[in-house]
């Protein structure tokens, strides 16, 4: 028998390099990808507890990373301030 190769996102590669454990959660996925909540809830998890990753790219270039609450959605008035860059705003939707 032959073993079957997990797939890995490229944080997973980044923390298998680094030596950082974690545990990989799946969950089904129909025609379209469940939302943050539905799947923190799909878990087991309180949503309220469960974070999201935007990467957003600036006009200058730069990436800027963000973790908000899964149920939030990325304010991007307030993420130029806080940067005091421009964020494209197709990038930072999630």
């Amino acid at each position: 028998m032959s073993k079957q190769k997990e797939e890995k996102t490229n944080v997973m590669r980044v923390l298998d390099q680094k030596k950082v454990p974690y545990t990989a959660h799946t969950y089904p996925v129909g025609e379209t990808a469940p939302d943050g909540v539905t799947v923190a809830q799909m878990l087991g998890q309180d949503p309220a507890a469960v974070f999201k990753t935007l990467v957003a790219k600036g006009a200058s270039g730069g990436y800027y990373v963000f973790d908000i609450p899964v149920a939030d959605t990325l304010d991007l008035k307030k993420s130029r301030e806080s940067r005091g860059r421009e964020v494209h705003r197709h990038a930072a939707r999630p």
